[in-house]
């Protein structure tokens, strides 16, 4: 206190003043007479100096006390005799009294006003710092006007505290602009950087805003990072243009927040980010990244909105949380050209991905869509690599309806097998393998899927409906596969294939072909497997499958009495022309019965008793000779000679009876055994 006391007593002694050179209030325009922290700000900032006025003058304001019109004065070289060196004005701990009024200015020094206080309003309109500008740790207790204000280097207001409006808008910012820590207090008006220049990179961590905040058009010529930033009312960075990187991790967002048609240089990062309304959007509609965006982490409470963003490498949501079980999160027409990674995300309500186009993977393991009400919607998705489902909770299923896929894998680990209600691929195509594995599903919408090299179905339950009409495979391979068991649930008409196979045993053609017994009739479906067989040179299979075809069109109406007899005749006896030799093995039975009952005593007598070799009763020319009766009898058509000379009227009733069953088996089989190969050869 001493050293104080006796710098007032020699100023007042003396009369004059403390600075080098002296200072004329009458040239000083309306400036008046400078008081003591005035006198002594001058003298230290000649000297080049800071002017620490607290460290000087202690912590009572009222000796702190600067007017405003005598920095406007100092920083424009408006004080006659004051010659200011480098490095510049720095003041420090001065309360700034009146309004700061900087408008149309020219600042040719550095300045550094650091943890001032300034009561009235502040204006830098159009005001040009030729050097670098410093506003750190101030208090603002007015608006702060600074539009098209320019700094030819770099500008610091960091952790100032803004209670009134802040307006940067059109500022041109040479260097970089720090504001780290910055508090915007105004609720209403809030702070305003619109159509801001920055040519290098902005600093707002951990900065706080309690009103809105314009950055919409502002361009950053580097990195814009805002890093813990709070935002409690709306945030705009609509149509915002940054150079290389725009991050805004840990951020806190309380109310709307719009990226729309940001341009970012190189990459987005909002990891742990958090947007807390439940019913405000976060609109990044149009965002535009050359490189990677990254959401890891990232908590989104109301509706979210990606619409025709395009990313220039990968887009991650790993872990990310849309919280809103009623409003959606639309993904429509976006553009990620390498890999999109939801793994762990978790989305509560409706998800659109229409028309999105990813040129990699489009990753969603373990991923929990849990909006119950509706399908996860892929329509008309483009992957240029694979699609994983892998382990994913889809409780409204899947819809993949129109997607262009180059590989799609769906399914759980045969240990944590899964289930969804739907699974939608009608008018899909995978360009190469289809995987679904170990799941069950509720209802299989596939009709018109084509899948260009192989579909493998693994350790699958289908448990109310599978549309697979229409659909095309190069290579269908299904194992373990539990195919709806209710009636008419299984449809399978127009299905084409290369190469078919349920299992690698010897028998899986016979589950093909239960296979298509247990789907809706279709005559292509049996044809197809039939070539297949014959392709691969199993006759007998392509022959059991072609039986079976044609058995379950005549079951279609079995009691019309044409289908009664094609069952019997045509079925039974010859397996619709492809087992003729069952005609040939049932006629060689009969023919040997009839050996039995046609006794060569019923012949002529006259005829007979010039056959010595007959009365002689050789055994095996009796034999002989009772076959050839018997063919005699059986055989329509064709006479051997022996059966007009048998004698009838000597015949007891059962050999008449027997006779004339001979005679019309004869009649039935032998032109179903021609038919049947005939039927061969055709």
């Amino acid at each position: 206190m001493l050293p104080y006391i006796l710098f007032l007593l020699i100023f007042f002694l003396s009369g004059s003043s403390p600075v080098s050179g002296q200072v004329d209030p009458d040239k000083n325009g309306s400036l008046g007479q400078l008081s003591l922290a005035e006198k002594w700000i001058v003298q230290q900032v000649s000297s080049g100096k800071v002017a620490d006025l607290q460290q000087h003058f202690g912590q009572g304001e009222k000796f702190r006390q600067v007017r405003a019109r005598f920095l406007v004065k100092l920083l424009t070289d408006g004080l006659e005799g004051v010659r200011i060196p480098y490095p510049g004005i720095r003041i420090m701990q001065a309360v700034v009294t009146g309004s700061f009024d900087l408008e149309n200015a020219e600042v040719n020094h550095w300045v550094e006003l650091l943890d001032c206080r300034f009561q009235g309003e502040v204006n830098f309109r159009d005001c040009l710092f030729k050097k670098g500008l410093t506003l750190s740790r101030d208090q603002f207790a007015q608006k702060v006007e600074m539009q098209r204000l320019r700094v030819l280097l770099s500008a610091n207001i960091s952790e100032s505290i803004f209670q009134q409006p802040l307006d940067l808008w059109r500022a041109q910012i040479g260097g970089v602009l720090i504001a780290d820590g910055l508090r915007s207090e105004d609720a209403s008006a809030g702070a305003n950087f619109s159509s801001m220049t920055v040519s290098q990179a902005v600093f707002f961590r951990k900065a706080v805003f309690m009103g809105p905040v314009n950055f919409s058009g502002s361009k950053i010529g580097d990195v814009g990072l805002f890093i813990g930033t709070a935002f409690a009312g709306p945030v705009d960075f609509f149509g915002a243009e940054i150079g290389s990187q725009l991050v805004i991790m840990q951020g806190q967002f309380r109310a709307a927040a719009n990226f729309g048609n940001v341009h970012v240089g190189s990459q987005f990062i909002a990891d742990g980010a958090r947007f807390h309304h439940p019913s405000e959007p976060v609109n990044f509609n149009g965002l535009r990244v050359s490189h990677s965006a990254a959401f890891r982490g990232t908590a989104f409470a109301g509706p979210v909105n990606f619409v025709t963003a395009a990313i220039g490498s990968e887009l991650q949501f790993d872990g990310a949380r849309f919280e809103n079980t009623s409003q959606e999160v639309n993904f429509n027409n976006l553009k990620v050209s390498q890999h999109a990674f939801f793994r762990g995300a978790n989305f509560h309500g409706p998800v659109d991905f229409i028309g999105a186009d990813i040129g990699g993977e489009f990753v969603a393991i373990k991923s929990r869509f849990l909006y119950p009400s509706q399908a996860v919607n892929l329509k008309e998705i483009k992957v240029g690599a694979t699609a994983y489902f892998w382990e994913a909770t889809c409780s409204g299923g899947i819809d993949l309806s129109g997607a262009k896929l180059l590989n799609a894998t769906i399914g759980f680990a045969a240990e944590n097998s899964g289930s969804i209600i739907g699974l939608t691929l009608e008018n899909a195509i995978v360009e190469r393998v289809l995987r679904i594995e170990h799941i069950q599903i509720g209802q299989l919408a596939a009709r018109k899927l084509t899948v260009k090299d192989g579909a493998y179905l693994t350790g699958v339950r289908f448990q109310e409906k599978a549309d697979l009409r229409e659909t095309s495979f190069s290579l269908l391979n299904f194992q373990e596969v539990a195919w709806p068991d209710r009636d008419d649930s299984l449809w399978l008409e127009g299905m084409t294939y290369q190469s078919v196979s349920a299992g690698e045993g010897g028998d899986d053609w016979k589950v093909l072909l239960g296979w298509l017994d247990q789907g809706r009739y279709d005559s292509r479906n049996y044809n197809l497997l039939e070539t297949f067989f014959k392709q691969g040179g199993h006759k007998d299979r392509a022959d059991a499958v072609f039986i079976q075809g044609k058995r379950r069109q005549v079951q279609e109406k079995w009691w019309r009495p044409d289908n009664l007899a094609t069952l019997f005749f045509w079925d039974l006896l010859a397996g619709y022309g492809r087992r003729p030799e069952r005609t040939f093995w049932i006629s060689l039975v009969i023919v040997f019965i009839g050996m039995l009952v046609f006794d060569e005593r019923n012949f002529d007598p006259t005829f007979v008793s010039q056959w010595n070799w007959l009365r002689q009763e050789g055994k095996a020319k009796t034999v002989v000779f009772r076959f050839f009766l018997s063919l005699d009898q059986f055989l329509p058509g064709i006479d051997l000679g022996l059966a007009k000379l048998w004698q009838l009227s000597q015949i007891s009733f059962r050999e008449l009876v027997y006779y004339h069953f001979h005679k019309i088996s004869g009649w039935i089989l032998i032109p179903i055994g021609l038919a049947a190969i005939y039927s061969q050869f055709k």
